[in-house]
């Protein structure tokens, strides 16, 4: 017999009985658990790692409001039609149908709707470090439209490879769809972009958090014209973070992208990320990469150490970016 959820009162009294989990809402069943707090208690973490397992409970907290998101384990069963649509230097992109959380009913139950997601499954990553936990919080925490959403977390079960499980972007990439669709870009959908963009890095920085590894590569596209998301969070780190790490943890990125301070052993700010927005601008209104003539290696960077790049810089100087 399905738990029925209604309001109870004490005995003898007036005052409405309040579920004993959270001790805010007062649909409850017999037992006196009300429906968030029943659906919540149904979804069970097991992904065979405490560190997992915790952080995932977290956001299924009983004191969550009832339209804040969650995450979920997901066993990889559940996903249909898995297939590899990309890859990258640290992991592989694929895409799937599975039916995602749309929130706790008020018979208790979960409710779901199937659509298409994205799984990025991390290499090497059978024993997760605080690199893989660090993007899963970065990422959750963004309940904003222009950070990609995270539904939860799952594992490859041949690599043993744990993946996330992201918001499809039907575009992809915004070096791909420029370049394939540049000469229907009007100024109206460059400048809507461009404010979703702007609007994202708004979002991390005002968590005092800095991206470091903005662009076009990293920035998906939703709608053809509209919705411009940023992605790829594992890089990122709080603006505080400590000055004195090793320059091999500290600089990585694509070459044309990286501010120029970067190549001189200066760490990353919210300044790098602006020059970095400042390439992506460039190749909204060019339709090209920056730099895209040239090899991307030592001689690139001293170029731009030189001041070769100096129509660029002039670009950058009108729009106010330097």
């Amino acid at each position: 017999m399905a738990d029925i959820f209604v309001t109870r009162k004490l005995d003898g009294s007036n005052k409405n009985l309040k579920c004993f989990q959270c001790k805010r809402r007062s649909l409850i069943n017999s037992s006196h658990i009300c429906y968030y707090c029943y659906g919540m208690n149904s979804l069970i973490s097991n992904s065979g790692n405490i560190n997992i397992d915790n952080f995932i409970k977290g956001t299924q907290s009983s004191k969550n409001r009832i339209r804040d998101p969650f995450l979920e384990w997901v066993p990889f069963k559940e996903f249909n039609g898995v297939k590899k649509i990309g890859q990258g230097g640290f992991s592989q992109i694929f895409k799937a149908t599975w039916e995602i959380s749309k929130g706790i009913s008020y018979r208790g139950n979960v409710m779901r709707s199937k659509r298409k997601i994205a799984l990025k499954v991390l290499n090497n990553s059978q024993n997760v470090d605080t690199e893989f936990l660090n993007e899963l919080k970065l990422t959750f925490q963004f309940n904003t439209e222009n950070i990609i959403e995270c539904y939860g977390v799952t594992q490859d079960p041949q690599t043993k490879n744990y993946a996330f499980v992201l918001e499809y972007m039907p575009n992809g990439d915004l070096h791909h769809f420029i370049h394939k669709n540049f000469e229907e870009f009007s100024w109206n959908i460059k400048i809507s972009y461009l404010n979703d963009i702007i609007g994202g890095i708004k979002d991390i920085h005002d968590k005092e958090i800095i991206h470091r590894d903005l662009h076009g590569g990293n920035i998906l596209i939703k709608y053809f014209d509209k919705n411009a998301i940023i992605s790829d969070l594992g890089f990122s780190r709080p603006a505080n973070i400590d000055s004195n790490l090793s320059r091999k943890s500290q600089i990585y990125g694509i070459i044309p992208y990286m501010a120029p301070e970067l190549f001189k052993g200066q760490t990353y700010s919210y300044a790098s990320d602006i020059y970095s927005l400042g390439m992506i601008m460039w190749q909204l209104t060019s339709g090209h990469r920056p730099f895209q003539d040239q090899e991307h290696g030592p001689k690139l960077i001293l170029d731009i150490l030189d001041g070769k790049n100096q129509k660029l810089q002039k670009i950058l100087q009108n729009f106010g970016l330097i």
